[in-house]
């Protein structure tokens, strides 16, 4: 199998050895705060913490403090805002967090006027045997990696979220559909619902752990099966707004107004994907009500 990993996602931790070297210091051997001059706002200790705090809610702490060294790095004249990326992703973290936090209008324009750069479209979308093949080795590998695929691809829901629904285990059958309420929100991340072919038991699993595991095993990794999960139901003829509000990406102000409507015409349209998916399954017999070893 190829199923690409790891992909390029834009943003990688710099190597190490290769700290840059600080600009010289003006002649009263102070170097200027860049926050202070072009916020008001001096990057303390305790901003950091709460930054670092506020972050963490929907991004993993090691890239947390990946954007506070980069912030780090601007705030002290070392490199400029648009040096790369990773800079100018934390510096407009920092905005966002200043601006809706705190209020701060000056942070709310820097925002506004600092343009994120546009990494390259990654087009590629698993084949259906390569799904079943990760299905496969998913779940002669593991009972809990298996369960974990299952519910990446009933759900069409990221690693993260899937963690949540496996770690609550509190399933409803609808119209005979099982559903989870989630209710999950991570800065600009989503899930309102999880939806799955069958009730998966309660298990702790990391998604972390997971991301090893298929990195290792070379199975395709999780984001790629969301993608898979969109792309098959778009074709199965499921409108885009519907597969937005099950992927968990429909705008708040959208969601305040249509929630019901959405809610209700999500499981009617998710039946044309249910039905699909059982008959894609029956060959390698993962589809099961039980919760023994499955068998690929």
């Amino acid at each position: 199998m190829n199923p690409r990993w790891p992909t390029p996602t834009g943003l990688e931790p710099a190597p190490g050895g290769s700290a840059p070297q600080p600009r010289a210091a003006p002649s009263n051997g102070k170097t200027p705060s860049i926050l202070k001059q072009k916020v008001g706002t001096a990057f303390s200790q305790k901003l950091r913490s709460q930054f670092l705090e506020w972050c963490t809610k929907g991004a993993s702490e090691k890239t947390c403090n990946e954007y506070l060294r980069r912030l780090e790095e601007i705030d002290s004249g070392e490199r400029p805002v648009d040096h790369s990326r990773w800079h100018i992703t934390a510096y407009k973290k920092l905005m966002r967090f200043l601006c809706e936090e705190r209020g701060n209008k000056r942070a709310c324009e820097e925002f506004k006027r600092v343009k994120s750069r546009k990494s390259q479209a990654d087009l590629w979308v698993p084949s259906d045997q390569e799904m079943l093949d990760t299905l496969r080795w998913a779940c002669r590998e593991s009972i809990d990696l298996c369960w974990f695929y299952k519910l990446l691809l009933y759900s069409g829901l990221r690693a993260a979220e899937v963690e949540k629904a496996l770690e609550r285990g509190e399933w409803s059958l609808e119209d005979g559909i099982w559903l989870q309420t989630l209710q999950l929100y991570r800065g600009s991340k989503k899930a309102f619902l999880a939806f799955s072919l069958e009730k998966p038991p309660q298990l702790r699993v990391s998604a972390d752990w997971v991301s090893h595991k298929a990195y290792r095993l070379g199975l395709i990794p999780p984001k790629y099966v969301r993608k898979y999960v969109s792309t098959k139901m778009i074709s199965l003829g499921i409108q885009e707004i519907i597969v937005d509000f099950i992927q968990g990406r429909t705008p708040n102000t959208v969601l305040r107004q249509r929630y019901v409507y959405l809610r209700e015409t999500a499981k009617q349209e998710y039946k044309k994907y249910a039905g699909w998916l059982k008959n894609y399954l029956q060959d390698i017999a993962l589809v099961r009500t039980n919760n023994t070893r499955l068998q690929g």
